[in-house]
């Protein structure tokens, strides 16, 4: 219903003027309205408000809005629950349809900018999740369209409405502005869609914006921004700089992390490091130390990212395997000590695997770490070796106190059963020393001596009869020495040892030989067994070192070598070649007599 309101004498009064009207407007004294009928409307205009000038049937929805100019009157009608909005556009002047169209967008989302000659349609979409401002400018038959694309920060329009050539746009989340020409002179961040609702108004008063909604409404003052060019930057870069930032720091810690991979990798295969093997949740081996490659016999070049069944399927590796199976089956801390025969050579190790896990505390996968402990049994047997030998002296000194004191005058053949006794027993009495003393006694004791004296005394050593089938001969010159006697005795005595050693069926020749090398003085033993493989060539020099394979060497006579060598500032020589001997040869530095 319409009604008119006066206010007269103090009083106001109203008159009822019109029934079934939906919407309407006054322009230039005449009233322009819809009249609502159950299928159409009728758009109607009055003069003064009294009687109808003229009337056009149209197409009616369930909402319909009507807006007036000088030339045209714009009627848009649209149904709650159809996203659809029809547009008709009637000239005043013939009062017949001069536009028609449908939008697929709110009825909301479109308005007329009456400020112009020609109509001009504006309206927001919302595709893709990008909010544009299309303009349609309709000049007789021909329709030109221009669009501006918003920022993807801004989503989901609410409301649209042109004022003053103003056109002005309310989304979920800010306020714009436009001008006709579709650029952006006002932007403002609030969450309007959790205040507002659905079709919230706009309407301007002066430098005053009045948004509204059934519940909720909001006066904005609008004011000039002397750095509004700042905040632009501001918001704009924000976007930019955060994510940059971002990058940056992930860049940080991930060269970070690097750094902190390849020192850890570095750590895990430093030389004295121990066997690691890093395995994930699904059994595949992540990392593998150098020293863990070499006990698996693998090339630096192969490939990590396999299941370690794969790389264990060696029978020798079999404990390894079986062990890291046990573990698994209930994750926990698990030590072990395991045997791998590689090679003929029985070592030792102790095997530990550990889970670790994430900050989340799920598993992550395992670490296993192998300590090759061979050496350490060794120096242990070897230890108990020489608390046995310090037992055995005093047992020596009884025998050599007895022997000496047997009466053997008239019996020529026990009395060189005697000296041979006697001789041996001091034969045994040095060795037994040298088991007690190895890796006590650091100092030196020089005394002048010559190469053909030591090598003669260190030849004596070794009865025919205990050795019918070993020539033993010496072939140096006399050439002075300066040393520790009894310490290069050792050595060249364990050389003769190990060369007898390496005979087969105990048949073969030794050659003692001596000679100057520059500063150095060369003592040469050489043999005629079965040689040395490159391995066992880099392996003697290894503290502990044994080429029995029957347990019952223990690497004490080459720790004896290489400590007397070592002590007097030399170096050992070898070469052997399988099948055709070996020389030793102890290289001492020249040391005069003051």
């Amino acid at each position: 219903k319409l009604w008119s309101v006066s206010f007269i004498n103090n009083k106001i009064e109203s008159k009822l003027l019109l029934n079934k009207v939906e919407d309407y407007e006054i322009e230039d004294n005449l009233l322009f309205l819809i009249e609502k009928h159950e299928n159409f409307i009728v758009l109607k205009e009055y003069n003064q408000l009294d009687s109808t000038i003229r009337q056009l049937r149209l197409e009616s929805a369930e909402f319909n809005k009507i807006k007036i100019d000088k030339g045209f009157i714009y009627i848009k009608s649209s149904f709650s629950e159809i996203n659809s909005t029809l547009v008709q556009i009637v000239t005043r002047n013939h009062f017949h349809t001069f536009y028609k169209a449908n939008f697929d967008i709110n009825l909301e989302l479109i308005d007329f900018n009456t400020e112009q000659i020609n109509p001009v349609v504006f309206y927001a979409t919302n595709e893709r999740n990008r909010i544009s401002i299309v303009k349609l400018n309709l000049l007789n038959s021909d329709i030109s369209k221009e669009t501006t694309i918003l920022d993807e920060t801004i989503y989901e329009p609410l409301s649209f409405k042109i004022i003053e050539n103003q056109l002005f746009l309310i989304t979920r989340n800010s306020l714009l502005r436009l001008n006709i020409n579709l650029k952006t002179n006002l932007l403002y961040y609030s969450q309007f869609g959790r205040k507002l609702g659905i079709n919230p108004t706009i309407n301007l008063i002066g430098n005053k914006l009045i948004i509204a909604s059934e519940n909720y409404s909001e006066l904005l003052e609008i004011k000039e921004n002397r750095f509004w060019f700042l905040y632009y930057i501001y918001h704009n870069l924000l976007r930019f700089i955060i994510p940059i930032l971002l990058i940056i720091i992930a860049l940080i810690f991930f060269k970070l992390y690097q750094k902190q991979k390849k020192v850890f990798t570095e750590l895990l295969n430093l030389p004295s490091a121990n066997i690691f093997i890093i395995i994930d949740t699904k059994g595949n081996v992540e990392y593998l130390s150098a020293k863990a490659r070499e006990l698996l016999m693998l090339d630096p070049a192969v490939k990590t990212n396999v299941p370690l069944p794969t790389l264990l399927n060696n029978p020798i590796f079999e404990p390894i395997l079986n062990f890291y199976e046990n573990t698994i089956k209930n994750p926990s801390y698990n030590t072990q000590k395991l045997t791998i025969i590689k090679q003929k050579e029985a070592r030792e190790y102790i095997f530990s695997i550990s889970p670790y896990f994430a900050v989340s505390g799920t598993l992550n996968g395992y670490l296993i770490n192998a300590l090759d402990i061979t050496e350490q049994l060794e120096r242990k047997k070897m230890a108990n070796w020489a608390q046995l030998a310090h037992d055995m002296q005093t047992n020596l000194l009884t025998i050599k106190l007895n022997a000496e004191q047997m009466s053997c005058e008239h019996m020529s053949e026990n009395n060189d059963r005697k000296n041979r006794i006697l001789h041996q027993v001091n034969l045994l009495q040095k060795r037994v020393r040298d088991i007690v003393t190895i890796g006590r006694s650091t100092n030196l004791e020089l005394v002048f001596t010559n190469t053909y004296d030591i090598m003669t005394e260190a030849a004596s050593e070794f009865d025919k009869v205990l050795f019918p089938n070993v020539e033993i001969s010496v072939v140096c010159e006399k050439i002075d020495l300066f040393c520790d006697k009894p310490k290069i005795l050792r050595a060249i005595r364990n050389c003769i040892e190990n060369g007898i050693k390496s005979m087969t069926n105990g048949t073969g020749r030794i050659e003692l030989n001596a000679w100057n090398e520059g500063k150095m003085i060369c003592l040469s033993i050489k043999d005629s067994g079965k040689g040395m493989d490159e391995i066992t060539k880099k392996k003697f020099i290894e503290p502990y070192f044994s080429t029995s394979k029957d347990g019952t060497g223990f690497g004490i006579g080459t720790i004896i070598i290489q400590q007397a060598v070592e002590l007097h500032n030399g170096k050992i020589e070898i070469k052997s070649k399988l099948g055709n001997g070996t020389e030793i040869i102890l290289k001492l530095p020249r040391i005069r007599k003051n």
